[in-house]
């Protein structure tokens, strides 16, 4: 069984968050788009197949990034609030 954090961060528990509208996202993903269709236009067959299975290893691996990210910073949460409440004075 895994971690309740790694469900979290899966979105295997609920608290999903909506989809980044932001202009600067939407600026960054038409860049991408426009840079992988000029790729594809120029690559054959073969090398479309191996330009996608890139495409998925990298995804994958910036899916596991992410986890890791969001436990790391989950924990340093909580070690901050931890800190707030054990050393704050009291009047």
């Amino acid at each position: 069984m895994s971690s309740i954090l790694k469900q979290f961060a899966n979105g295997d528990l609920m608290m999903e968050r909506p989809s980044n509208t932001s202009p600067e996202y939407k600026q960054a993903l038409a860049v991408m788009v426009a840079i992988k269709a000029k790729l594809l236009a120029m690559l054959n067959d073969e090398g479309k197949v191996i330009f996608e299975e890139f495409l998925e290893a990298k995804a994958e691996l910036e899916h596991i990034n992410g986890i890791d990210d969001f436990i790391d910073g989950y924990s340093l949460g909580l070690m901050m609030t931890v800190e707030a409440f054990t050393t704050s004075k009291r009047h």
